[in-house]
């Protein structure tokens, strides 16, 4: 999948998820180094990759790359007809990366009229839920969702010295200016989560 166009991480977890789920599959061998990546050191190999490649924007796409680490793991879960399947969801460490993410930018971006946050936040769910929303999934973007909605209920209260929302009313704006609820962006499936908050 990696290097082709259209093709890629997600297709690629999409596409074994469903191989292993309806193929004719009974073992399951893990033929990558586990953790290698996390593990090289990070500045000799760039250093190896600098005397081969001349072209910057490589190396600093290879240092992205480095740095992202791995995006999905794979479980066997239950279904909900009692069938075993495996499921993958978001790396404990990707996870934190992203919820870190959204805080420092609700965080820094407070200050900003409430429709370009929010138009500006939309973006970023939208772009986390067609990358991680993956079925399987759904409990780890709906957790940034409620997250996100925790952190601009925090954030938006500190723009001034008096307490701005009470939760009703905070409510009400999630409302207005119409915050992206989770949703499962895969090509064999596409959902809305339904979410109670």
């Amino acid at each position: 999948m990696g290097y082709r166009k259209n093709r890629g991480a997600k297709q690629a977890v999409e596409y074994l998820g469903k191989e292993l789920n309806f193929g004719k599959y009974t073992y399951i061998v893990e033929a990558d180094i586990k953790g290698f990546f996390d593990n090289v050191n990070h500045q000799w190999l760039k250093r190896m990759l600098e005397e081969k490649v001349r072209d910057k924007r490589i190396i600093t796409l290879i240092e992205k790359w480095l740095k992202a680490g791995i995006i999905f793991t794979f479980r066997w879960e239950k279904s909900r007809k009692g069938k075993d399947i495996i499921t993958h969801k978001t790396s404990k460490k990707g996870f934190k990366r992203t919820i870190q993410k959204f805080k420092e930018w609700i965080r820094k971006n407070r200050h900003c009229r409430l429709m370009k946050m929010f138009k500006e936040l939309n973006t970023k769910l939208r772009g986390y839920y067609n990358y991680y929303g993956t079925i399987g999934n759904s409990k780890k973007i709906t957790q940034v969702y409620r997250i996100v909605i925790g952190t601009l209920y925090k954030w938006l209260n500190r723009r001034s010295q008096r307490k701005s929302f009470i939760w009703g009313a905070f409510g009400k704006v999630i409302k207005r200016y119409k915050l992206l609820k989770p949703y499962i962006a895969s090509r064999y499936q596409q959902t809305t989560i339904k979410i109670s908050c």
